[in-house]
């Protein structure tokens, strides 16, 4: 459960610790969207984490495309790949 920003926050100096900690936020809220947690809180914790990627955009430490791969990138490692391709050849048809 993701307490305040923070948490994640402390001794943050570089560009690799900046996303680590928003990796740490993507993952307190993927995981509380897989928990199926009460929407205020899941709220709050998607919250953190997209304030914190417009912090980064505004900084310029971090652009958009590179944002959008690291989300994509957790969210499949955590709820595994967001397209999953099918052999139509294998599938049944139902008459």
């Amino acid at each position: 459960m993701p307490g305040p920003p923070q948490r994640h926050m402390n001794n943050v100096n570089s560009k690799a610790q900046m996303l680590a900690a928003l990796r740490s936020l993507l993952q307190c809220a993927l995981k509380m969207q897989g928990e199926g947690t009460a929407a205020l809180r899941l709220g709050r914790a998607q919250g953190y984490a997209d304030g914190y990627m417009s912090a980064l955009l505004d900084a310029g430490v971090a652009d958009a495309s590179e944002l959008i791969a690291l989300v994509a990138k957790e969210r499949a490692r955590l709820a595994g790949p967001a397209v999953q391709y099918s052999d139509p050849k294998a599938a049944s048809v139902a008459a």
